[in-house]
């Protein structure tokens, strides 16, 4: 791209929970390790959600957000624009990002009220951003939007001028009619304001497998969300929530996952101008970690069976421990009990003492005996039971392959295998046979 104002794209939703910033972080790292420099703005000033994110970086450069520039008292919207230039921070090469607001200090929420009494100064907090980025001959800006309508996303959208909206929404009614009142919302607001309304693309986000046939039926019919602007579906990827877990971005451009790999499909209809860019990328890297991905399959699957053979190893073990010991026991049980039915039977006979002593000894001696074998069979206890924990350890750790296997064979590649394809594949299909 030459050295032209940024590209800008928001990310919008019409509910919380449908992975709109998990999906705007994604793309602004896959953006920059396709070395497109890009500025990711969290303008949900509310919950803050992207900021989180990079709440240690944040602290480290002691960064202000958007909501610490609209509590200073700046009387001049210049004042206020050179101040938003200042917002924006390195978190890798080629990657800035612009907070919405200290999330790393414990202070109190913004209220809806405290908010729109700041919001007419906002407008240019968003065009000093944009200069800043046309400054520093930034790519993309990318713009993480709260979920629903709100005034900030609005002039988040006019004053950044979006070239491209895109709706992140699962698969399901109730979050197609949230996100289809969002967009009615909004393009109500464009048309009172005397904008023109975006384009608008479509992502279906977290499709399972048990989903995979009503997408299909969805292509069919091109009616269950009512939108030709249908982006190739993002699986649900248990990944992202690991990550999650563990503060972390969602997606590691140097490791193979399931949404790394629908996502750099996405990306070349979400940017067209660097498709082949793309592609580039996909074939030189994606391929390579698709490579690396399909061998961990392997070693999971070599793992698993070395470990389903341990396991049946230990019950053929615990098995022949235990037959031992009851039988055992049980001979032993018999030979005491038909040694005193003969003892009974000789004192009856004969009751000298010679023979009363001599069967007393024996009798010791006997009890002796079975009393030593008994405790010759704590050990074997004590092995039979370390045999029961490592069937459990094994147990637990083929659970976990598993879990790794059924993430490595989730739906991106139920969808490759499929060769399945969106209503904008169609047209670019039909497109490339015109010509």
């Amino acid at each position: 791209m030459n050295n032209s104002e940024p590209k800008v794209i928001a990310f919008i939703s019409g509910k919380g929970g449908s992975g709109k910033t998990t999906i705007t972080i994604a793309t602004t790292q896959l953006l920059t390790d396709i070395q497109q420099s890009c500025l990711l703005v969290d303008c949900d000033l509310t919950t803050n959600g992207c900021s989180y994110f990079f709440q240690e970086k944040l602290k480290e450069k002691a960064a202000n957000g958007i909501w610490e520039i609209l509590e200073l008292q700046l009387k001049e919207s210049d004042a206020v624009a050179a101040q938003a230039k200042e917002l924006p921070i390195g978190i890798t090469d080629k990657f800035y990002f612009a907070a919405s607001r200290k999330v790393y200090q414990n202070k109190e929420l913004p209220t809806y009220e405290s908010l729109s009494q700041k919001l007419e100064r906002i407008s240019e907090v968003f065009k000093g951003l944009k200069e800043w980025a046309s400054e520093q001959n930034i790519n993309y800006i990318l713009l993480d939007c709260q979920a629903g309508y709100s005034y900030t996303m609005q002039v988040a959208i006019t004053n950044l001028d979006a070239d491209k909206l895109v709706i992140v929404v699962e698969p399901d009614a109730i979050t197609k009619d949230a996100a289809k009142n969002t967009i009615n919302q909004l393009s109500n607001s464009f048309r009172k304001s005397g904008f023109n309304f975006p384009p608008e693309l479509r992502l279906v986000n977290k499709l399972t497998i048990s989903e995979l046939e009503m997408y299909v039926d969805m292509q069919k019919r091109e009616t269950v969300l009512e939108w030709q602007d249908l982006l190739p579906p993002l699986s649900f990827d248990p990944q992202v929530r690991n990550a999650f877990a563990n503060k972390r971005l969602p997606i590691d451009v140097q490791k193979p996952s399931v949404l790394l790999f629908a996502l750099v499909r996405t990306l070349k209809h979400i940017f067209p101008e660097i498709r082949k860019t793309i592609e580039d990328y996909e074939l030189n890297k994606v391929n390579i970690l698709f490579e690396k991905y399909q061998k961990e399959v392997k070693d999971l699957e070599k793992e698993k069976k070395q470990l389903e053979q341990q396991q049946v190893d230990i019950k053929t073990r615990k098995l022949l421990i235990r037959n031992k010991s009851v039988r055992n026991i049980i001979l032993a049980s018999a030979f005491l009990i038909i040694w005193i039915l003969i003892c009974v039977l000789i004192l009856s006979i004969n009751k000298t003492l010679g023979i009363k002593i001599g069967l007393g000894i024996i009798f010791i001696v006997i009890i002796l005996l079975i009393t030593k074998y008994v405790l010759q069979l704590i050990p074997k206890g004590k092995q039979l039971e370390n045999n029961v924990q490592r069937e459990i350890d094994l147990s637990n750790q083929i659970g976990i392959i598993n879990r790794k296997l059924d993430h490595y064979r989730s739906l991106e590649l139920a969808l490759a295998k499929e060769n399945l394809v969106t209503p904008r594949d169609k047209e670019e299909n039909l497109q490339n046979t015109d010509t």
